[in-house]
């Protein structure tokens, strides 16, 4: 169980990261 939680946090981690990236780059793009 522990390790399912663990699996998930990282999945989350990243996805969080990958949305934060997408983001900057689309506000980037939207401003020039």
């Amino acid at each position: 169980m522990v390790r399912y939680y663990e699996g998930v946090l990282i999945l989350l981690n990243v996805g969080a990261s990958i949305f934060y990236l997408a983001v900057h780059r689309l506000t980037g793009l939207t401003k020039l």
